[in-house]
């Protein structure tokens, strides 16, 4: 019996099909990867989360390496660090890993070091007062903890940068040079296919992270860069997490889907299903999105689809495009027109189903305050109980 993925075990999936989503107008990238998942052993459910280990790019890899002196090509043996044991599938079956596996595969150069990592430093300088100075940082003093808060934390310095600020911090053994690395964490990003449509292959769409540190570093995300890099044909490891954002089990219940920029990945997977089901024969509910992005013409995310689906009957359509005038129109805005909130407020009494995905501290937050609005002026509920109304939505699960 073929195991199932998961993070110590993962499939190498092979890396069938990846674009750019965004328009060569648009000064950022934002890409779509499909993952071939044939006798993998993975399954999923529309709304399911990916969970990829990704690796750090061979130039930091190698500044690294310079820095503290490491040979790539030392074998290292994993069964004397616990923590790189937990990394063996994707270290290698073996006790042993090279150095070069380690600093790319385990380890997470683009983070900040912590301040027990600070202290440990500390013991390899030899000039007093740089290893004073570490140790301040380290120490539990309140001006301590502050600066090491602005310092290291806010302007995002990682462990590179404290070594390159420190240069008298020399000879670490390779061995405590592995306990000092912060360690690589997979990243999870929302499944945007539907495993009715696509049962042997998951599609994940993500913005690429880049952009300079208050310290003055270019950052490029660790995942979102190592993803831009694969190929079609690259193998990349991968596994499957369940998610609590599920369409109804009744099809013929309305979905209300709201989402801005990057949250618009599980929503693609919600309607790809929901159109396969219609086409299929299945009697499906409507389906509305709200959708928000800044230019049509440069990250408007699966337009095709989406306008595709519009016009065939199987999806409503509502955008809110935020630079395209002199003045913000964000999703909330689009929701407060009269005809919006009147179709929002029927389909809600319809047994209607409410999915927001997006920013945490300004789209949701901003839709839950316009759905309270509707509420209030579509059902006339005062404003204590369009709280409570939505509270119950949520509770039931209906409101995700």
């Amino acid at each position: 019996m073929k195991l199932v993925p998961d993070v110590r075990n993962p499939f190498f999936s092979r890396i069938s099909m990846s674009r750019d989503l965004h328009t060569s107008h648009s000064p950022r990238s934002f890409i779509h990867v499909r993952f071939n998942t044939v006798d993998s052993g993975i399954t999923y459910t529309t709304g399911d989360y990916l969970g990829i280990l990704p690796q750090n790019s061979y130039h930091d890899v190698k500044a690294i390496a310079k820095r503290l002196k490491l040979n790539l090509n030392q074998d290292i043996d994993i069964s004397l660090h616990p923590v790189l044991s937990t990394h063996s599938g994707i270290l290698g079956k073996s006790c042993a890993a090279s150095m070069g596996a380690v600093l790319s595969k385990f380890a997470d150069l683009s983070v900040s070091p912590s301040r027990s990592v600070l202290r440990s430093l500390a013991k390899f300088a030899t000039d007093p007062a740089e290893r004073d100075h570490l140790l301040w940082l380290a120490s539990n003093h309140e001006l301590a903890r502050a600066d090491y808060s602005h310092w290291v934390v806010a302007e995002r310095r990682n462990l590179l940068q404290i070594l390159q600020a420190y240069p008298s911090v020399q000879n670490i053994p390779a061995d405590e040079a592995v306990e000092l690395l912060p360690t690589m964490q997979n990243r999870f990003y929302s499944i945007c296919s539907s495993s009715f449509v696509q049962p042997d292959s998951i599609d994940v769409a993500c913005g690429v992270v880049s952009g300079m540190t208050p310290s003055g570093r270019l950052h490029r995300g660790v995942c979102t860069s190592f993803l831009e890099e694969h190929q079609e044909g690259d193998e990349v490891p991968i596994f499957c997490k369940q998610s609590l954002f599920r369409l109804p089990v009744d099809k013929t219940r309305p979905i209300l889907m709201f989402s801005a920029g990057t949250g618009v990945a599980p929503f693609r997977a919600f309607v790809q299903e929901r159109v396969a089901l219609a086409k299929a024969g299945e009697k499906v509910g409507p389906n509305v999105l709200f959708f928000g992005c800044c230019d049509r013409h440069q990250d408007f995310l699966f337009e095709k689809e989406f306008s595709d689906s519009s016009r065939a009957g199987h999806l409503i359509l509502r955008t809110a495009f935020s630079h395209e005038q002199a003045y913000r129109i964000y999703v909330q805005h689009v929701m407060l027109r009269d005809e919006n909130s009147e179709m929002i407020w029927r389909y809600l009494q319809e047994g209607g189903y409410i999915y927001v995905c997006g920013n945490a501290k300004t789209l949701a937050p901003a839709v839950h305050d316009a759905l309270k609005t509707i509420a209030q002026k579509q059902g006339g509920l005062s404003a204590e109980a369009s709280v409570d109304y939505l509270s119950s939505l949520q509770a039931k699960n209906i409101y995700q």
